[in-house]
């Protein structure tokens, strides 16, 4: 009589939701977050007092940069190719 519904449609759903654009949206905006709380890390931290810090928080900076110039050239190149 009452039999357990199944939830095909939701799972098929929710895979399709998920595509590398969101996904490239999502690292582009932790990029952007470690960018802009650099300043304020370096502020609570205080200047690096050892050779492991330094190297971290440049890798850090660099890694970010990287990640947020990377992902504005990429939609460039998709805004040229759709027209």
């Amino acid at each position: 009589m009452n039999e357990p519904q199944t939830n095909d449609s939701h799972q098929s759903r929710a895979s399709d939701d998920l595509s590398w654009r969101s996904v490239l949206e999502t690292l582009e905006l932790g990029c952007w977050s470690a960018i802009v709380l650099m300043p304020i890390m370096y502020w609570v931290s205080g200047p690096a007092v050892s050779t492991d810090q330094y190297v971290i928080r440049t890798l850090m900076v660099v890694l970010a940069s990287t990640g947020v110039i990377s992902s504005i050239v990429y939609r460039l190149i998709l805004r040229r190719r759709d027209r």
